[in-house]
């Protein structure tokens, strides 16, 4: 893909981020605008991806990503 580094998609429940990096889109795997802290919790946060145009209900607290609306 040109040289681009792919980015995988995080499809599984309980799936571990890295803190203090920008959240990744679970649907298609692209940087998306908010920035997760180590100190952050976020509960049933409406995620809207600018790239896909597409939003997702997540869950984010200690670093697990839990996806709360399932995928379309």
């Amino acid at each position: 893909m040109g040289g681009r580094s792919a980015r995988i998609a995080v499809k599984s429940i309980g799936e571990e981020i890295q803190m203090g990096n920008w959240l990744i889109c679970p649907l298609c795997g692209r940087k998306t605008k908010i920035r997760i802290l180590p100190e952050m919790v976020l509960l049933h946060f409406p995620l809207y991806c600018s790239r896909c145009k597409k939003e997702v209900v997540i869950s984010v607290v200690g670093n697990k990503l839990k996806i709360e609306t399932p995928e379309a």
